[in-house]
């Protein structure tokens, strides 16, 4: 017989009271998870420190490397990139500290390096016995990263004779444009480690024209020195009029056809061609109104002076003779002549004599008028490739300045002189193109475009048979090779020799868009310069950071410092 067993009152006491269970295991856990978290939040400030720590190395080392460009001494360089890092640091001190930097340079290249051992607060480590968080930071500065041609394009219009800016004694706008330009292009070639030509610089001027000089003919496929020539009186009749008689005409006749040349009066001047001039002849008639129509029985004429003499009594009365206006063959010399015409009353100079008229006249044979000049100033290609930079060949050259005709004035226009600065094809020789600069002069009107124009000829691969040895633009296409284009002007785009492509600000349009499609980089600077003048230049530039506007001699020399500094970084890698 089974009884009945009774259960220990232990175990379901123990499960049933529970109070302390939770308690006891949040304090177990609590320590490991509060670890977690703290290494958590440590991690997620420390990458955070670290990474602002690397963007500020990076931007100390570029502007350490800057320096080392423009010549810098070692010492130089690292005090320039100690005030860069440090100024950022200064400003993370409560949360991270660092050994002093590691700058390396080398001697050969240029290239920098630097190292930094820093060290960052712990946020919540101290739970867990870690109140620091250590990391190592590294970056470097490599040049000679690929190839670049740059063109300097300066206004050399009068107006830069101006002064920079209001008040006494500030230089002119040249000057202030020789020391920046002078301090851009000696800054750029800095760059160019052991003598190499990575980076070469070409230079054109422009005022109302561009001098190619010893580049003319190649250009334009003239020579400097031509003749040119133009047939004056070649169109047969009345040059120029002068009085005309009211009571009596005068004609020129030409004898083989008794057609009418002109008629003539007292000073006019009249074109004949060669073959008349021997066949010429003079007819008068009474003119109807005149009170000499049907009181007229003769005309007796004398024909320079005595050299010829005549008497008619028939209408048309003709100094040499005809026959019921069937004209005869006469004397009539190229030059000036004069007709005198003694008017009777009856048949042979009989009855009354009623006076005489006389005339003098000028007869002129067709002339060659030819004037020689001797000159390089050149325009814009007025062909279907215009807004292209092509290779100039028949029929797609640039335009030259010609000597014109001038109708009104019978007379030569001769075309003006352009600057004497002559481009400088590409070139890492820094005193050609210190003495470019140097030697520039002011003078003239703004035709913005050609300079435009040429800026792109110089780094044109199209172009690399037109200049010397050495100086051949790269490619577009060559791998890492950058072409770039420095336009500067203080006035507005205001002459053009082409009128038919548009205005001097309108061909600067379509030419920017080409060199720019042509992946070209524009970098532009106005200076002192006239809305329209910054209007063309901000449309040129690649972008808002490569156009700069400049007010006096201390801004264009920042402009021009600011445009090398970003050149030159498009050779450098982190």
């Amino acid at each position: 017989m089974f009884t009945k067993q009774h259960r220990p009152e232990w175990p379901s006491q123990f499960f049933a009271d529970t109070r302390g269970n939770i308690t006891m295991i949040f304090a177990l856990i609590s320590l490991p998870l509060m670890a977690v978290l703290a290494l958590a939040v440590d991690m997620n400030m420390s990458s955070s420190t670290r990474n602002k720590l690397q963007a500020n190395l990076d931007s100390a080392l570029l502007s350490a490397a800057r320096e080392s460009i423009q010549g810098g001494t070692q010492s130089e360089i690292e005090a320039e990139f100690d005030a860069y890092f440090n100024a950022m640091l200064d400003e993370m001190s409560d949360r991270v500290s660092c050994e002093q930097p590691v700058l390396v340079q080398a001697p050969l290249t240029g290239d920098v390096t630097a190292s930094v051992s820093c060290t960052a607060n712990s946020i919540l480590g101290g739970f867990v016995n870690n109140e620091h968080v250590n990391f190592n930071l590294e970056a470097a500065a490599k040049f000679g990263l690929g190839k670049i041609d740059v063109a300097f394009v300066f206004d050399l219009s009068g107006s830069m004779n101006h002064a920079s800016a209001s008040g006494y004694n500030q230089p002119s706008r040249l000057t202030a444009l020789k020391s920046a330009a002078t301090s851009a292009v000696t800054q750029l070639l800095a760059s160019n480690p052991n003598g190499s030509d990575d980076v070469r610089i070409a230079m054109a001027g422009y005022s109302h024209a561009v001098n190619a000089g010893s580049y003319f003919t190649a250009a334009t496929g003239l020579t400097p020195t031509r003749t040119y020539t133009h047939i004056v009186n070649d169109t047969p009749g009345l040059d120029t009029a002068g009085y005309y008689s009211s009571h009596l005409k005068f004609v020129l006749y030409d004898s083989r056809t008794d057609l009418e040349i002109a008629e003539i009066s007292d000073g006019s001047v009249i074109n004949v061609t060669d073959d008349q001039i021997d066949y010429l002849n003079i007819g008068v008639t009474v003119k109807p109104g005149s009170w000499l129509v049907g009181n007229t029985g003769s005309i007796y004429f004398t024909f320079n002076g005595s050299d010829h003499t005549q008497i008619e009594n028939e209408t048309p009365y003709s100094v040499f003779g005809d026959s019921g206006g069937d004209f005869q063959q006469g004397d009539v010399p190229e030059g000036w002549n004069s007709v005198r015409a003694h008017v009777y009353e009856g048949d042979d100079r009989t009855q009354r004599y009623w006076g005489w008229l006389n005339f003098e006249f000028k007869i002129q044979t067709p002339a060659e008028e030819s004037i020689t000049i001797t000159n390089t100033c050149t325009f814009e290609r007025n062909t279907t490739e215009w807004t292209q930079a092509t290779a100039p060949r028949i029929g797609h050259f640039i335009s030259g300045a010609e000597a014109v005709w001038d109708e009104e004035d019978d007379d030569w226009d001769t075309p003006s002189n352009c600057n004497g600065a002559t481009p400088v094809p590409l070139t890492s020789n820094l005193t050609t193109l210190t003495d470019y600069i140097t030697s520039l002069t002011a003078g003239g009107g703004t035709a913005g475009h050609l300079g435009i124009n040429w800026g792109r000829y110089l780094i044109s691969p199209d172009w690399s048979t037109i200049w010397p040895t050495g100086s051949a633009p790269l490619g577009y296409n060559v791998p890492d090779t950058k072409k770039v284009l420095i336009l500067m002007t203080d006035g507005n785009f205001n002459r053009t020799y082409h009128t038919n492509l548009g205005t001097s600000f309108e061909q600067a349009q379509s030419y920017c868009d080409q060199a720019k499609t042509d992946g070209i980089l524009i970098y532009s600077v106005a200076f002192n310069a006239p809305a329209d003048g910054e209007a063309i230049l901000d449309y040129c530039a690649s972008g808002g950071e490569f156009s700069f506007e400049a007010d006096n001699s201390q801004e264009l020399l920042d402009a021009y410092t600011a445009i090398a500094n970003s050149i030159a970084d498009l050779r450098l890698a982190y």
